[in-house]
């Protein structure tokens, strides 16, 4: 099965090896920003990818999607951050002049690593995406209405064999009613749903 994630968020290990530290461990800064971004785009529903530079510069850019294997992204979010390469940040920009969507979440990046050492990033600044952004603009795998906070749940995506199913489970506690695809489901905490589509 192919999951579907149409959000990619580059993964900033190189801002992470700058501050001499693989994950920071104190709240606040770069690491606290990656995760209130993830946080946010789970409670909103979006499919999301962890995705790596390296990953990023083999991807292919067919119909304004950017490809890499089986998954396709319509979104590209920079997350806060430090440093990039080079060859990352002018793809980026190269990509915004395009149809696929690139965001700024947190802060940006002042440098950039060329093969010739490290230089300021004066290039261009991105769309800067906001929490209220993620919620109402970013592609949703599923709308789901709940009596409870449907922040609650979490769901993934999948294709196989031509077919597409979701994955539902609810985080709260003991069990809601969710709507979804036009019809109800009872969710159970920690039980995973299957849902049709």
């Amino acid at each position: 099965a192919t999951q579907i994630a149409p959000v990619a968020i580059l993964w900033p290990i190189k801002s992470f090896h700058l501050l001499n530290k693989f994950w920071q461990a104190e709240p606040g800064g770069l690491r606290e920003e990656l995760t209130d971004l993830v946080l946010a785009c789970l409670e909103a529903h979006v499919g999301i990818h962890l995705l790596d530079e390296s990953d990023f510069h083999n991807a292919k850019m067919k119909n304004a999607t950017l490809k890499i294997g089986n998954a396709s992204y319509s979104h590209i979010i920079v997350p806060g951050s430090t440093i990039w390469s080079k060859t990352t940040w002018d793809l980026l920009e190269k990509y915004a002049e395009s149809d696929l969507r690139i965001y700024q979440y947190g802060i940006r990046p002042k440098y950039l690593e060329a093969s010739v050492g490290i230089e300021e990033n004066n290039g261009t600044s991105f769309v800067k995406l906001t929490k209220k952004m993620i919620e109402n603009d970013l592609p949703k795998l599923m709308d789901i209405q709940s009596a409870d906070d449907p922040t609650d749940i979490r769901i993934t995506g999948w294709n196989k064999n031509g077919s597409t199913f979701y994955l539902l489970c609810y985080l709260g506690k003991n069990s809601v009613e969710a709507k979804a695809c036009h019809k109800t489901y009872k969710l159970s905490w920690q039980t995973i749903t299957v849902i049709t589509g």
